[in-house]
């Protein structure tokens, strides 16, 4: 998706945004997102928009494939668990 203020790498599946970004006004460095379009609450939660989860760039590249896959099963799971 391309948004005026940034560039993120993201998908849409069933009314959830799920992406990447490289960082915003929002959170400085790069970080893996969830967007339900309908509002959710909760300590997952943890942004305007849904959840997010950020990203250290010193951190191995397979190991942060494997926190940004966790991350996105997570969020998955607790749609399920809480719509």
């Amino acid at each position: 998706m391309l948004w005026p203020e940034h560039f993120d790498v993201a998908v849409t599946d069933d009314e959830v945004n799920y992406g990447v970004s490289a960082g915003d006004s929002l959170h400085d460095t790069p970080y893996a997102y969830v967007g339900p379009w309908a509002a959710r609450t909760g300590s997952f939660w943890n942004a305007p928009f849904g959840a997010l989860l950020p990203l250290d760039s010193a951190h191995d590249v397979d190991q942060l494939a494997d926190d940004v896959v966790a991350f996105y099963r997570q969020a998955r799971d607790r749609l399920t668990d809480d719509g």
